[in-house]
């Protein structure tokens, strides 16, 4: 799964920066329509494998069951695959807006909001230790 999601990233990113380049070279949004969907689209896709994804992570590594949605930083999700131990894992109690940053996902659990972030944040949480999150 794992593999499948960077390679979606992959896809998405050039299919953005394509379409970014053409709109510097003065194509309208109308000649961009096909490349427009095309990245909606692979959006779509990546939202659905990294639900799936997510999932089992949290399965398999945590205690945490019953992942009802990805709040904000789905982006960082294969970084968090790829790199369990520089990561954290938390459980946001009253303000979320304070965990807002470039290095955190946010998801929603059946019965409480979490928050994955770097661990360079001052905050101590659940550290990745022999395989869990513990």
């Amino acid at each position: 799964m794992q593999n499948t999601l960077d390679s979606l990233w992959s896809r998405y990113n050039l299919l953005l920066d394509f379409k970014n380049e053409l709109n510097k070279k003065g194509y309208c949004s109308k000649n961009l329509f096909s490349i427009e969907s095309q990245i909606s689209l692979l959006y779509e896709f990546i939202e659905i494998e990294s639900m799936n994804v997510l999932n089992d992570l949290l399965f398999t590594k945590t205690y945490l069951r019953k992942l009802k949605v990805i709040n904000r930083g789905i982006e960082n999700l294969p970084l968090i695959i790829s790199d369990n131990e520089n990561w954290i894992l938390n459980r946001i109690e009253d303000d979320m807006g304070s965990w807002i940053s470039k290095d955190i996902l946010i998801f929603t659990c059946k019965s409480s909001v979490n928050v994955f972030s770097k661990i360079s944040r001052k905050d101590q949480g659940r550290t990745y230790q022999n395989g869990k999150y513990q």
